[in-house]
């Protein structure tokens, strides 16, 4: 058996905020101690009493990291129906990128997880969540994973007129993704293997999808991948343990508002993911540790976020590449 873990950003769709009203999102501006969240200061974050974060997941372990801090006070955690209490407050130091929850050696199956703010004190209102990590396991040990780009004849956009390129620079190369704003326009990716993770754009001009492997809608009726900030490389949808063979996903744009559009940039393929995730060797030490790699790739933003500007300039006079 191998053991994998996958990290998800705090504005990843796979997590699922309640309600929508109740939570911020920072963006690293704003707090001064902001640069110690993951990812330059990007994390979600609430005040009020009740407001959760959810998340199901296919695997053996979960980590939950976010800050203690002086403003920071109860919450709770359900797994699997079992709820755990623990406080958020630290003060002097306060604490970044720690674990608020984490659980090992679950059985190989599907795992519900919500984080609920239960504060006691008006002074220390605040939960926040800056990422997770949840680990899979496999029945194959090799790391054999195939990468699968937007351009592949295996993905089939439909209908076709109603999806675009866009072209951006990040890690000094030029990347490509695949956008549309069209009402239930899909995207359909064939593939050979037992595990599928695809990638896209989340960012403020995002809407909200469904997904469905070999026919079967996801558990999730739709995903959000409406964000304060733009983030690439963001994992939009997980699936492991779907037998060998062939298999097709679909995705289908749902969106709210005209106008929000649907990005897919590639696909991973195989039984584990060993360009995007890394072995857990150590518990959440090995989490933090990959986080601050993807925070160093994240870095490179600045020039992502310049690619989408020009994006959407070209947008607003419908010129597109």
């Amino acid at each position: 058996m191998s053991r994998t873990n996958i990290t998800l950003n705090n504005n990843s769709p796979l997590i699922d905020y309640q309600p929508v009203a109740g939570w911020g999102e920072g963006d690293g501006t704003g707090d001064p101690f902001a640069v110690r969240y993951s990812r330059n200061g990007t994390v979600n974050f609430t005040s009020l009493p009740g407001a959760s974060a959810s998340m199901s997941f296919h695997g053996t372990g979960i980590w939950i990291f976010g800050a203690k801090r002086s403003n920071h006070g109860r919450y709770n955690v359900t797994l699997d129906n079992l709820v755990s209490e623990a406080s958020g407050f630290a003060s002097n130091p306060e604490l970044f990128q720690t674990v608020l929850f984490s659980a090992t050696n679950l059985k190989h199956e599907k795992h519900t997880i919500t984080i609920r703010n239960d504060p006691t004190s008006d002074n220390a209102p605040f939960l926040d969540v800056d990422f997770i990590i949840f680990e899979t396991e496999t029945t194959d040990s090799s790391s054999l994973s195939v990468k699968v780009e937007n351009t592949a004849s295996s993905f089939a956009f439909s209908p076709e007129s109603a999806w675009k390129p866009l072209s951006f620079e990040e890690e000094n190369s030029v990347q490509t993704a695949r956008l549309t704003s069209v009402q239930e326009a899909s995207m359909t990716l064939a593939f050979t293997g037992n595990a599928i993770a695809l990638y896209g754009i989340v960012g403020p001009s995002s809407g909200l999808y469904s997904v469905q492997v070999d026919g079967q809608p996801s558990t999730n009726a739709t995903f959000n991948a409406t964000s304060k900030i733009y983030t690439t490389d963001s994992l939009l949808f997980h699936a492991n343990d779907l037998g060998p063979g062939n298999h097709t996903l679909r995705m289908i744009n749902k969106p709210e508002f005209p106008e929000q559009e649907m990005f897919v940039t590639h696909a991973m393929v195989g039984t584990s993911f060993a360009t995007y995730t890394s072995s857990l060797a150590s518990g959440p030490k090995a989490g933090v540790t990959l986080i601050i790699i993807v925070a160093v790739v994240s870095g490179f933003i600045f020039l992502v976020f310049a690619g989408l500007v020009l994006h959407f300039g070209r947008k607003q006079r419908r010129q597109w590449k």
